[in-house]
């Protein structure tokens, strides 16, 4: 089974060359199978090209995170109607470290409070919890802390989970639905796309984008007074010129 696991992995390298070749990031959603490129790919001992592949290979929130702290990222987002989200880490994010940008990433859409699960593993732990000999146990760890904490949830508190296991585990044991924290960002980006942008800045939509509002509220004013300086004009030319007549 290594060895297999080996030659999928020399597939995937190989088909990955030419891009990193030219400076690409591999960005991924699903963090079991990203983080295997940082993780499992170099256990497997296939020398420099995964040595490069796992510095390059990034979550989709790591990503973002890092390019919008670059400032080469501008993020429009409209607030929401839920202001709370719950999260929940899957294990492969938290042996990495990278549930912190997924709050980061959520956090950028106004007005949202963003609460992280204390838990451990949803239970699934892979294809674990898929397995029927296995049922009882995984539902054992899901209820130590995850299940329940979703089930004390408002239904106007969204639940947030990046693996595809753990939001399945979520969907299968509670009334509830979890989605891909990417999900919620598009949908804050696409209700700031569809309002008018005087109407965004009024509502401090563009929170994500330092000066833009600033600049689109001082093009409102300077219309405004040019409006006005106009309006007083045509006002005044009557008295001035000793008729209305032009």
């Amino acid at each position: 089974m290594v060895d297999e696991a080996r030659a999928e992995a020399q597939r995937t390298l190989d088909a990955l060359a030419p891009h990193l070749a030219r400076g690409a990031a591999v960005v991924g959603l699903e963090p079991s199978c990203l983080l295997g490129l940082r993780d499992e790919y170099l256990a497997l001992k296939l020398g420099d090209a995964a040595r490069l592949l796992a510095s390059r290979s990034f979550l989709i929130e790591e990503f973002l995170v890092a390019e919008y702290k670059a400032g080469r990222l501008r993020l429009s987002l409209q607030s929401l109607p839920q202001k709370r989200a719950l999260l929940h880490g899957h294990c492969h994010q938290k042996a990495f470290d990278a549930v912190s940008p997924v709050q980061t990433l959520l956090k950028l859409i106004p007005e949202l409070e963003v609460e992280l699960i204390e838990s451990s593993c949803c239970g699934m732990a892979g294809s674990f919890g898929y397995e029927a000999e296995h049922r009882d146990v995984s539902l054992q760890m899901a209820e130590l802390s995850l299940l329940p904490a979703v089930r004390a949830a408002g239904e106007d508190t969204l639940i947030v989970a990046d693996g595809t296991s753990c939001r399945h585990q979520i969907g299968d044991n509670t009334a509830r639905r979890a989605e891909h924290a990417i999900r919620v960002l598009s949908r804050a980006l696409a209700l700031a796309l569809a309002t008018p942008r005087p109407a965004r800045c009024a509502a401090g939509i563009s929170a994500a984008v330092p000066g833009r509002c600033h600049r689109a509220r001082t093009a409102s004013r300077r219309s405004a007074a040019a409006t006005d300086r106009r309006a007083r004009s045509r006002t005044a030319w009557p008295a001035a010129g000793g008729s209305a007549t032009r």
